[in-house]
């Protein structure tokens, strides 16, 4: 082991569950360097990780953190995102019943007359005339 995974593998262990960011700042090393200095400790099982959680020495300091409370933080992570997610499929969003005139207004033609003035006018017969339409 180097002197660098050793190193991590103390802050590690002093610290657990600590996250990428805080090794990488604290050590004041690369995050690139960290994953190559500590793939042989992922590999080996000194050091593991857990998703939304952190970085642990080995298995026994994550078993060591779900004994201490990491099992009811996990719990409670799990119960307030159902819980949010269940508040979130409950919003009833108010439909804009706003009675200002709107961008675009369905075609009438007993109410709108520019389409078959467009339709008669001499500027139409001389485009269709140009595609060979002449009416």
């Amino acid at each position: 082991m180097t002197e660098l995974q050793q190193r991590i593998f103390d802050y590690v262990a002093a610290n657990q569950p600590v996250t990428i960011a805080s090794i990488v700042k604290s050590l004041s090393i690369y995050r690139s360097q960290y994953y190559r200095e500590t793939e042989y400790l992922r590999e080996s099982g000194k050091l593991t990780s857990m998703p939304g959680v952190g970085v642990f020495a080995g298995m026994s300091g994550l078993n060591a953190w779900l004994d201490n409370g990491g099992a009811d933080l996990l719990s409670n992570w799990g119960k307030s995102n159902a819980l949010a997610r269940r508040n979130a499929e409950t919003v009833v969003v108010k439909e804009d019943r706003d009675d200002s005139p709107k961008m675009f207004m369905p075609y009438r033609p007993k109410k709108n007359r520019v389409v078959p003035e467009c339709l008669g006018s001499d500027f139409h017969r001389r485009v269709m005339m140009v595609y060979g339409r002449a009416s």
